[in-house]
């Protein structure tokens, strides 16, 4: 283990062992919509787990009641994604900061998506001693197949974390084409570029049809919501029954 990294078969492996270092049968909090495993994960080991919901109009993150919830619970662990799944939107800075500097445990930023946002707090790690950061080979590096992930964390921490991983978790094979796609930087700055100049374009796209809405993205993906159709004096697509009263085309 390199100081303050622990490399592991994939992020949800390090997902488990922060929460079995920090958080059995105590309290796990997270947001909604977000990363299912957080939640799986505090649950299977006994811990009161407590989603905040994300504001419904744009995703955005509810800063002051995850605040307040932070003083009356007094969370073990706090996971936050950083482009948010599935909504592909990025947190605020001084949102973040505001939220480790409260919590009186560990906070996880999961950066899974971060080569394309561009944005990671990487250059904080050392000034905050309850902050670890995520990141895997299954989005930029395309080895999801592969199971490879790591974190990083302040070194008395990642040793924490380093003893609850279960031994042998990263085979030679896994090991071999991490440092092959680590030693090809260049052409996977490529790839990214490439992603992003196809996903912001799909996006221009998806705003110009009607009953689609689209909500921007900074990571490999887009969500965009489809409304219901409606139709009027006609049988429904590959249905065999007429339409309800009222509705219309």
């Amino acid at each position: 283990m390199t100081e303050g990294v622990v490399v592991s078969g994939g992020s949800n492996v390090l997902i488990q062992a922060i929460v079995v270092a920090a958080a059995v049968k105590g309290k796990v909090l997270t947001i909604a919509p977000s990363f299912s495993l957080y939640e799986l994960q505090g649950k299977m080991l006994g811990n009161k787990v407590i989603e905040v919901p994300l504001n419904s109009k744009d995703f955005s993150l509810p800063t002051e009641k995850i605040l307040k919830v932070i003083k009356k619970e007094k969370p073990h662990v706090i996971f936050l994604p950083n482009p948010n799944a599935p909504t592909g939107n990025l947190f605020p800075e001084k949102d973040l900061l505001a939220i480790i500097k409260a919590a009186t445990g560990l906070v996880v930023i999961d950066e899974a998506y971060y080569p394309f946002s561009g944005y990671t707090f990487a250059s904080v790690l050392k000034k905050y001693k309850n902050l670890i950061l995520l990141r895997t080979f299954s989005k930029a590096f395309s080895l999801g197949g592969v199971r490879l992930g790591y974190l990083m964390a302040h070194p008395a921490i990642a040793q924490e974390i380093q003893k609850v991983v279960l031994p042998f978790s990263v085979g030679i094979l896994s090991q071999v084409l991490g440092e092959i796609v680590l030693e090809e930087a260049d052409y996977v700055d490529r790839v990214v570029k490439e992603s992003i100049r196809e996903r912001d374009s799909l996006y221009q796209s998806l705003l110009k049809i009607k009953g689609i809405k689209v909500y921007p993205s900074l990571t490999n993906f887009i969500l965009f919501q489809v409304s219901r159709p409606h139709y009027k004096n006609s049988k429904r697509p590959g249905g065999s029954g007429d339409c309800d009263t009222g509705c219309e085309l």
